[in-house]
């Protein structure tokens, strides 16, 4: 099969699953404080194992096609500290195994993207103040990341391998679901990637809620959509991601979370399915 955004020498062949293996950062990281920020002086550290499989593509129609075996396996760290009152830093960096069966795949045990940035709240409505926006905050997030190669000539780091910065507008509020507490987190943001590739624009919707205090369910949605094919053989694609995931408060200090994941439709897209684990320390 012909992968969207393949060139004659078979150097574009990732422009296809580029959207959904190497532009999405693939772990929930930042469920916890989504557009909260931290208080000054603490943080949190969430170390995270992911698994993912694909033998299917989705095609330029959005219809699923069979594809040789794609698995990738991603170790990571996501960390954040309050810096002040209402300014957070972030920085996250990840290892990466990927095996693509294809024929221009091969295999590539390395260093994948590595984040760093900054989210500013600039908007905090009262939580003793009744209204329908009663404790809901509004920030903003900008971030750079910085490719583990920019080398041209592995097949596996085509579309992988050039800065990207993403900046995005995020919103959230806390709601009771009957005698359940719990949150909602949406965000809308612009990446702009270097190169050929094409930039992309970027939706994340994720509902908490604690059936008891020390269990938080997450359901997630991911939407990501490319503005426009790019160049160099790059064509424009989307995929939507859900996942569901649990977390389990150990204490005060030590988290564990597990969960799994699917690309449930795109175009031009790997159709990936995943299981996650990770374990969170705030600090």
């Amino acid at each position: 099969m012909a992968h969207a955004g393949e060139t004659p020498s078979g150097r574009g062949c990732h422009a296809a699953t580029l959207v959904a293996a190497g532009s999405f950062v693939c772990l929930p990281v930042a469920v916890m404080a989504g557009a909260w920020t931290l208080e000054p002086g603490t943080g949190q550290v969430i170390f995270g194992l992911e698994s993912k499989l694909a033998t299917q593509d989705f095609d330029g129609q959005g219809d699923r096609v069979s594809r040789s075996r794609y698995a990738k396996t991603e170790l990571s760290a996501y960390a954040e500290y309050g810096l002040a009152e209402g300014l957070t830093v972030l920085f996250s960096p990840r290892l990466e195994d990927v095996n693509d069966s294809s024929k221009w795949g091969g295999a590539r045990t390395g260093l994948g993207y590595t984040e760093i940035g900054a989210r500013a709240r600039f908007v905090r409505f009262d939580a003793q103040q009744p209204g329908v926006w009663q404790g809901s905050v509004v920030s903003m997030q900008g971030s750079v990341r910085i490719p583990g190669s920019v080398d041209d000539n592995d097949p596996l780091l085509v579309g992988n391998n050039v800065f990207e910065i993403d900046a995005r507008l995020l919103f959230g509020t806390s709601l009771q679901f009957g005698a359940w507490s719990g949150f909602v987190n949406a965000e809308a943001g612009y990446r702009w990637r270097d190169g050929d590739p094409p930039s992309e624009l970027r939706g994340d919707l994720t509902v908490g809620v604690r059936p008891r205090p020390d269990w938080l369910a997450l359901a997630q949605v991911f939407q990501v959509n490319t503005i426009g094919g790019g160049s160099g053989g790059f064509r424009a694609g989307s995929y939507t991601r859900v996942q569901l995931s649990a977390v389990h408060d150990l204490d005060a200090r030590w988290s564990v979370q597990v969960g799994a994941n699917s690309i449930i439709a795109g175009r031009r897209a790997l159709a990936e399915n995943g299981v996650m684990l990770a374990v969170w320390r705030r600090f």
